[in-house]
Protein backbone atom coordinates (compact mmCIF):
# COMPACT_ATOMS: atom_id res chain seq x y z
CA UNK A 1 0.00 0.00 0.00
CA UNK A 2 2.85 2.40 0.89
CA UNK A 3 4.51 1.75 -2.48
CA UNK A 4 1.23 2.51 -4.23
CA UNK A 5 0.80 5.78 -2.30
CA UNK A 6 4.39 6.81 -2.99
CA UNK A 7 3.98 6.08 -6.68
CA UNK A 8 0.79 8.14 -6.81
CA UNK A 9 2.56 11.01 -5.01
CA UNK A 10 5.39 10.84 -7.53
CA UNK A 11 2.93 10.91 -10.42
CA UNK A 12 1.14 13.93 -8.93
CA UNK A 13 4.45 15.69 -8.37
CA UNK A 14 5.51 15.18 -11.99
CA UNK A 15 2.16 16.45 -13.25
CA UNK A 16 2.31 19.46 -10.94
CA UNK A 17 5.77 20.26 -12.31
CA UNK A 18 4.30 20.17 -15.82
CA UNK A 19 1.51 22.49 -14.68
CA UNK A 20 4.04 24.89 -13.16
CA UNK A 21 6.16 24.79 -16.32
CA UNK A 22 3.26 25.49 -18.67
CA UNK A 23 1.56 27.86 -16.24
CA UNK A 24 4.67 30.03 -16.16
CA UNK A 25 5.20 29.98 -19.89
CA UNK A 26 3.77 32.72 -22.12
CA UNK A 27 0.18 32.29 -23.23
CA UNK A 28 -0.03 29.92 -26.16
CA UNK A 29 -2.35 32.16 -28.16
CA UNK A 30 0.48 34.43 -29.17
CA UNK A 31 0.06 37.54 -31.31
CA UNK A 32 2.98 37.04 -33.66
CA UNK A 33 3.34 37.56 -37.39
CA UNK A 34 5.05 34.55 -38.89
CA UNK A 35 4.85 33.79 -42.59
CA UNK A 36 6.24 31.20 -44.97
CA UNK A 37 7.98 32.08 -47.16
CA UNK A 38 9.17 35.10 -45.16
CA UNK A 39 8.99 38.64 -46.57
CA UNK A 40 9.60 40.10 -49.04
CA UNK A 41 8.25 37.00 -50.81
CA UNK A 42 4.48 36.63 -51.20
CA UNK A 43 3.38 34.63 -48.13
CA UNK A 44 1.50 31.36 -48.52
CA UNK A 45 1.33 30.13 -44.91
CA UNK A 46 0.61 32.20 -41.79
CA UNK A 47 0.95 31.11 -38.17
CA UNK A 48 -2.29 31.66 -36.23
CA UNK A 49 -2.10 30.17 -32.74
CA UNK A 50 -1.17 27.21 -30.58
CA UNK A 51 -2.72 25.62 -27.50
CA UNK A 52 -1.90 22.82 -25.09
CA UNK A 53 -4.67 23.12 -22.51
CA UNK A 54 -8.40 23.61 -22.58
CA UNK A 55 -8.43 26.99 -20.84
CA UNK A 56 -6.50 28.48 -23.77
CA UNK A 57 -9.99 28.85 -25.25
CA UNK A 58 -11.39 30.84 -22.30
CA UNK A 59 -11.78 30.74 -18.54
CA UNK A 60 -15.15 29.01 -18.64
CA UNK A 61 -13.41 25.98 -20.09
CA UNK A 62 -11.52 25.33 -16.85
CA UNK A 63 -11.89 21.64 -16.02
CA UNK A 64 -12.00 19.78 -12.77
CA UNK A 65 -9.83 16.91 -13.77
CA UNK A 66 -9.28 15.71 -10.23
CA UNK A 67 -10.84 12.36 -11.07
CA UNK A 68 -8.62 12.07 -14.11
CA UNK A 69 -5.26 13.39 -12.98
CA UNK A 70 -4.27 15.25 -9.83
CA UNK A 71 -7.18 15.19 -7.39
CA UNK A 72 -7.51 18.98 -7.38
CA UNK A 73 -9.12 21.70 -9.42
CA UNK A 74 -7.01 22.40 -12.47
CA UNK A 75 -7.07 22.58 -16.22
CA UNK A 76 -6.99 19.74 -18.70
CA UNK A 77 -3.75 19.59 -20.67
CA UNK A 78 -2.78 17.57 -23.68
CA UNK A 79 -0.46 14.80 -22.52
CA UNK A 80 0.45 12.84 -25.64
CA UNK A 81 -1.62 14.17 -28.54
CA UNK A 82 -1.52 12.04 -31.65
CA UNK A 83 -3.98 13.29 -34.28
CA UNK A 84 -6.50 16.08 -34.75
CA UNK A 85 -9.72 16.68 -36.69
CA UNK A 86 -12.19 19.57 -36.95
CA UNK A 87 -15.89 19.48 -37.82
CA UNK A 88 -17.91 22.12 -39.67
CA UNK A 89 -19.09 23.72 -36.41
CA UNK A 90 -15.49 24.32 -35.36
CA UNK A 91 -15.32 21.62 -32.70
CA UNK A 92 -11.80 20.26 -32.39
CA UNK A 93 -11.10 16.57 -31.75
CA UNK A 94 -7.67 15.49 -30.46
CA UNK A 95 -6.69 11.87 -29.92
CA UNK A 96 -4.47 11.57 -26.85
CA UNK A 97 -2.84 8.22 -26.16
CA UNK A 98 -1.97 9.03 -22.52
CA UNK A 99 -5.50 10.18 -21.74
CA UNK A 100 -6.73 7.09 -23.57
CA UNK A 101 -9.51 9.13 -25.14
CA UNK A 102 -10.43 11.79 -27.67
CA UNK A 103 -10.63 15.30 -26.22
CA UNK A 104 -13.45 17.22 -27.90
CA UNK A 105 -13.13 21.00 -27.57
CA UNK A 106 -15.95 23.39 -28.40
CA UNK A 107 -14.17 26.71 -28.71
CA UNK A 108 -17.45 28.62 -29.13
CA UNK A 109 -19.10 27.26 -25.97
CA UNK A 110 -15.67 27.17 -24.27
CA UNK A 111 -16.07 23.68 -22.89
CA UNK A 112 -14.82 20.19 -23.57
CA UNK A 113 -15.72 16.55 -23.13
CA UNK A 114 -14.08 13.17 -23.50
CA UNK A 115 -15.04 10.71 -26.21
CA UNK A 116 -14.26 7.04 -25.52
CA UNK A 117 -13.07 7.60 -21.95
CA UNK A 118 -15.43 5.17 -20.20
CA UNK A 119 -18.17 2.65 -20.90
CA UNK A 120 -18.97 1.04 -24.21
CA UNK A 121 -16.49 2.06 -26.84
CA UNK A 122 -13.80 2.79 -24.25
CA UNK A 123 -10.51 3.54 -25.98
CA UNK A 124 -7.04 2.41 -24.95
CA UNK A 125 -4.59 3.87 -27.49
CA UNK A 126 -6.53 6.15 -29.86
CA UNK A 127 -4.42 7.01 -32.88
CA UNK A 128 -6.40 8.71 -35.64
CA UNK A 129 -9.87 10.18 -36.02
CA UNK A 130 -12.10 10.83 -39.03
CA UNK A 131 -15.48 12.57 -39.07
CA UNK A 132 -18.33 12.13 -41.53
CA UNK A 133 -21.04 14.62 -40.69
CA UNK A 134 -23.15 13.41 -43.61
CA UNK A 135 -23.75 10.07 -41.92
CA UNK A 136 -23.33 11.51 -38.42
CA UNK A 137 -20.41 9.27 -37.52
CA UNK A 138 -17.04 9.67 -35.81
CA UNK A 139 -14.40 7.00 -36.43
CA UNK A 140 -11.45 6.42 -34.07
CA UNK A 141 -8.67 3.87 -34.56
CA UNK A 142 -7.42 2.10 -31.42
CA UNK A 143 -4.05 0.45 -31.98
CA UNK A 144 -4.11 -1.49 -28.70
CA UNK A 145 -7.61 -2.94 -28.95
CA UNK A 146 -7.08 -3.35 -32.73
CA UNK A 147 -10.45 -1.91 -33.68
CA UNK A 148 -11.96 1.18 -35.24
CA UNK A 149 -14.72 2.47 -32.98
CA UNK A 150 -17.71 4.27 -34.47
CA UNK A 151 -19.60 6.90 -32.46
CA UNK A 152 -22.43 9.26 -33.31
CA UNK A 153 -21.85 13.02 -33.30
CA UNK A 154 -22.89 13.17 -29.63
CA UNK A 155 -20.15 10.71 -28.73
CA UNK A 156 -22.37 7.68 -28.17
CA UNK A 157 -20.75 4.40 -29.16
CA UNK A 158 -22.43 2.63 -32.08
CA UNK A 159 -20.20 -0.29 -33.09
CA UNK A 160 -16.64 -1.20 -33.96
CA UNK A 161 -14.79 -2.67 -36.93
CA UNK A 162 -12.12 -5.28 -36.20
CA UNK A 163 -11.05 -6.11 -39.75
CA UNK A 164 -12.65 -7.94 -42.62
CA UNK A 165 -12.37 -10.09 -45.71
CA UNK A 166 -9.59 -12.60 -46.36
CA UNK A 167 -7.09 -10.42 -44.48
CA UNK A 168 -8.87 -11.12 -41.20
CA UNK A 169 -8.50 -8.99 -38.09
CA UNK A 170 -6.54 -5.78 -37.71
CA UNK A 171 -3.06 -6.01 -36.19
CA UNK A 172 -2.47 -2.28 -35.70
CA UNK A 173 -5.06 0.09 -37.17
CA UNK A 174 -3.70 3.62 -37.43
CA UNK A 175 -4.51 6.18 -40.14
CA UNK A 176 -8.11 6.86 -41.18
CA UNK A 177 -9.66 8.78 -44.06
CA UNK A 178 -13.15 9.18 -45.48
CA UNK A 179 -14.01 9.51 -49.15
CA UNK A 180 -17.22 11.52 -48.82
CA UNK A 181 -18.08 11.28 -52.51
CA UNK A 182 -17.75 7.51 -52.75
CA UNK A 183 -18.84 6.99 -49.11
CA UNK A 184 -15.85 4.88 -48.15
CA UNK A 185 -13.76 4.54 -45.02
CA UNK A 186 -10.04 3.81 -45.44
CA UNK A 187 -8.16 2.18 -42.55
CA UNK A 188 -4.39 1.71 -42.54
CA UNK A 189 -3.08 -1.40 -40.78
CA UNK A 190 0.54 -0.53 -40.12
CA UNK A 191 1.70 -4.00 -39.08
CA UNK A 192 -0.06 -5.72 -41.98
CA UNK A 193 1.32 -3.13 -44.41
CA UNK A 194 -2.15 -2.87 -45.97
CA UNK A 195 -5.05 -0.49 -46.42
CA UNK A 196 -8.56 -1.77 -45.70
CA UNK A 197 -11.57 -0.21 -47.43
CA UNK A 198 -15.05 -0.26 -45.86
CA UNK A 199 -18.43 1.29 -46.44
CA UNK A 200 -19.29 4.02 -43.94
CA UNK A 201 -21.43 1.57 -41.97
CA UNK A 202 -18.46 -0.77 -41.56
CA UNK A 203 -18.99 -3.34 -44.31
CA UNK A 204 -15.76 -4.68 -45.79
CA UNK A 205 -15.10 -3.79 -49.45
CA UNK A 206 -11.46 -4.56 -50.24
CA UNK A 207 -7.80 -4.28 -49.25
CA UNK A 208 -4.82 -2.90 -51.08
CA UNK A 209 -1.08 -3.33 -50.77
CA UNK A 210 1.47 -5.77 -49.37
CA UNK A 211 4.84 -5.44 -47.71
CA UNK A 212 7.69 -4.32 -49.94
CA UNK A 213 9.30 -1.35 -51.64
CA UNK A 214 7.83 -1.63 -55.14
CA UNK A 215 5.11 0.69 -56.42
CA UNK A 216 1.89 -0.14 -54.58
CA UNK A 217 3.69 -1.90 -51.73
CA UNK A 218 4.17 -0.53 -48.23
CA UNK A 219 6.58 -0.65 -45.33
CA UNK A 220 4.82 0.54 -42.18
CA UNK A 221 2.29 2.94 -43.71
CA UNK A 222 0.76 5.22 -41.11
CA UNK A 223 -1.44 8.16 -42.26
CA UNK A 224 -3.74 8.76 -45.20
CA UNK A 225 -5.57 11.65 -46.93
CA UNK A 226 -7.87 12.04 -49.94
CA UNK A 227 -7.94 14.92 -52.42
CA UNK A 228 -10.78 16.46 -54.45
CA UNK A 229 -10.23 13.96 -57.29
CA UNK A 230 -10.68 10.99 -54.93
CA UNK A 231 -6.97 10.26 -55.13
CA UNK A 232 -5.63 8.55 -52.01
CA UNK A 233 -2.28 9.70 -50.56
CA UNK A 234 -0.50 7.49 -48.00
CA UNK A 235 2.62 8.14 -45.93
CA UNK A 236 4.68 5.01 -46.52
CA UNK A 237 6.89 5.69 -43.53
CA UNK A 238 9.35 2.80 -43.73
CA UNK A 239 9.96 3.49 -47.41
CA UNK A 240 10.43 7.23 -46.71
CA UNK A 241 7.88 8.28 -49.31
CA UNK A 242 4.30 9.20 -50.10
CA UNK A 243 2.33 7.07 -52.55
CA UNK A 244 -0.83 8.11 -54.40
CA UNK A 245 -3.57 5.86 -55.80
CA UNK A 246 -6.80 6.36 -57.69
CA UNK A 247 -10.16 5.49 -56.14
CA UNK A 248 -9.88 1.91 -57.41
CA UNK A 249 -6.51 1.39 -55.74
CA UNK A 250 -4.38 1.74 -58.87
CA UNK A 251 -0.94 3.25 -58.25
CA UNK A 252 -0.55 6.76 -59.71
CA UNK A 253 2.63 8.35 -58.38
CA UNK A 254 5.10 8.52 -55.53
CA UNK A 255 7.45 11.12 -54.13
CA UNK A 256 10.13 11.17 -51.46
CA UNK A 257 13.08 8.99 -50.58
CA UNK A 258 15.67 8.59 -47.85
CA UNK A 259 18.78 10.73 -48.03
CA UNK A 260 19.95 14.32 -48.18
CA UNK A 261 17.93 15.99 -50.92
CA UNK A 262 15.09 18.48 -51.34
CA UNK A 263 12.41 15.82 -51.71
CA UNK A 264 13.86 13.48 -49.10
CA UNK A 265 12.05 12.35 -45.95
CA UNK A 266 13.49 11.09 -42.67
CA UNK A 267 10.33 10.06 -40.76
CA UNK A 268 7.20 11.05 -42.72
CA UNK A 269 4.06 10.80 -40.64
CA UNK A 270 0.93 13.00 -40.74
CA UNK A 271 -0.61 13.96 -44.08
CA UNK A 272 -3.40 16.31 -45.14
CA UNK A 273 -4.65 18.01 -48.32
CA UNK A 274 -6.02 21.54 -48.73
CA UNK A 275 -8.76 22.91 -51.00
CA UNK A 276 -6.29 23.35 -53.86
CA UNK A 277 -5.00 19.76 -53.50
CA UNK A 278 -1.63 20.75 -52.05
CA UNK A 279 -0.22 17.90 -49.96
CA UNK A 280 1.11 18.58 -46.45
CA UNK A 281 3.41 16.00 -44.84
CA UNK A 282 4.80 16.18 -41.32
CA UNK A 283 8.29 14.81 -40.71
CA UNK A 284 9.06 13.93 -37.11
CA UNK A 285 12.83 13.88 -37.65
CA UNK A 286 13.00 17.18 -39.54
CA UNK A 287 10.53 18.71 -37.03
CA UNK A 288 8.56 20.47 -39.73
CA UNK A 289 5.78 19.97 -42.20
CA UNK A 290 6.40 20.08 -45.93
CA UNK A 291 4.15 21.47 -48.63
CA UNK A 292 4.00 19.73 -52.04
CA UNK A 293 1.98 20.29 -55.19
CA UNK A 294 -0.33 17.40 -56.22
CA UNK A 295 2.44 15.86 -58.35
CA UNK A 296 4.86 15.73 -55.44
CA UNK A 297 7.03 18.76 -56.18
CA UNK A 298 8.28 20.33 -52.95
CA UNK A 299 7.07 23.93 -52.58
CA UNK A 300 8.30 24.83 -49.10
CA UNK A 301 9.11 23.65 -45.59
CA UNK A 302 7.39 25.13 -42.55
CA UNK A 303 9.06 25.09 -39.15
CA UNK A 304 12.07 23.56 -37.47
CA UNK A 305 12.99 22.09 -34.08
CA UNK A 306 12.14 24.24 -31.07
CA UNK A 307 9.58 25.36 -28.51
CA UNK A 308 8.31 28.61 -29.99
CA UNK A 309 5.54 29.43 -32.46
CA UNK A 310 6.05 27.59 -35.73
CA UNK A 311 8.61 25.29 -34.12
CA UNK A 312 8.08 21.60 -33.43
CA UNK A 313 9.14 18.63 -31.38
CA UNK A 314 7.90 15.46 -33.09
CA UNK A 315 5.01 16.70 -35.27
CA UNK A 316 2.40 13.99 -35.69
CA UNK A 317 -1.11 14.16 -37.19
CA UNK A 318 -2.20 16.97 -39.52
CA UNK A 319 -5.71 18.09 -40.43
CA UNK A 320 -7.05 20.90 -42.64
CA UNK A 321 -10.52 22.40 -42.21
CA UNK A 322 -12.91 23.92 -44.76
CA UNK A 323 -11.26 27.34 -44.41
CA UNK A 324 -7.80 25.89 -45.17
CA UNK A 325 -6.64 26.24 -41.59
CA UNK A 326 -3.88 23.72 -40.93
CA UNK A 327 -3.88 21.94 -37.55
CA UNK A 328 -0.59 20.22 -36.65
CA UNK A 329 -0.13 18.04 -33.58
CA UNK A 330 3.16 19.09 -31.97
CA UNK A 331 3.44 16.00 -29.84
CA UNK A 332 6.43 16.53 -27.57
CA UNK A 333 5.52 20.18 -27.05
CA UNK A 334 2.12 18.89 -25.83
CA UNK A 335 0.15 21.18 -28.12
CA UNK A 336 -1.62 21.71 -31.41
CA UNK A 337 -0.41 24.53 -33.66
CA UNK A 338 -2.69 26.21 -36.18
CA UNK A 339 -1.66 27.82 -39.47
CA UNK A 340 -3.53 29.35 -42.40
CA UNK A 341 -2.96 28.52 -46.04
CA UNK A 342 -3.31 31.92 -47.68
CA UNK A 343 -3.00 31.17 -51.37
CA UNK A 344 -3.32 34.53 -53.09
CA UNK A 345 -5.64 35.97 -50.45
CA UNK A 346 -3.19 37.76 -48.17
CA UNK A 347 -3.07 41.53 -48.62
CA UNK A 348 -1.36 42.52 -45.36
CA UNK A 349 -4.45 43.82 -43.58
CA UNK A 350 -5.14 42.67 -40.03
CA UNK A 351 -8.08 40.31 -39.88
CA UNK A 352 -9.16 37.40 -37.73
CA UNK A 353 -8.35 34.30 -39.76
CA UNK A 354 -9.76 32.13 -36.98
CA UNK A 355 -13.32 33.21 -37.74
CA UNK A 356 -15.48 30.76 -39.66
Amino acid sequence: MRKFINRKRAERYMLLMLLVFFGCSPTTVEQVDLFWPPPPAQPKIKYLESWHRVDDFGKSAFAVFAENIIGEEGTLMLRKPQAVAVDSSGRIYVTDTMHGAVIVIDRVAKNFWFLGKVGQGKLSVPVDIAIDEGSGRIYVSDSKNNVVNIYNMNGLFQMNISGGGPEGSFERPTGLAIDKKLKRLYVIDTLKHKIFVFSLDGKYISTMGSRGSEDGQFNYPIYIAINSKNEVYITDSGNFRVQAFDSEGKFIRKFGQIGDCLNCFARPKGIAIDSEDHVYVGDTAFNNFRLFNPDGQLLMDVGHAGLGPGEFQNPSGISIDQQDRIYVVDQLNFRVQVFQYLGGRYSGEKKNLLDK
